[in-house]
């Protein structure tokens, strides 16, 4: 499903108020608390960098590195 709001945003809706309302349209909800997701998640999960198969923290120095696991979506 997380997979379907980047290709949401990739087929033109570019605000994040509008993937939202997408992301509940389609059923997606947060699994700690089963309401919609709010525009904030929502934001996080389309900048998130691990989607894209990307990885950065202590061991990388805070650089981004190529993950050992391919991204669901591509890093463009």
């Amino acid at each position: 499903m997380v997979q379907q709001l980047f290709e949401a945003m990739a087929k033109g809706r570019r605000r994040t108020s509008d993937i939202c309302e997408y992301a509940a349209s389609i059923g997606l909800r947060s699994e700690r608390n089963g309401k919609p997701l709010c525009v904030q998640t929502v934001h996080k999960i389309l900048n998130n960098s691990v989607y894209a198969g990307l990885i950065k923290g202590v061991l990388t120095d805070g650089k981004e590195v190529k993950a050992a696991f391919p991204g669901l979506v591509s890093e463009e």
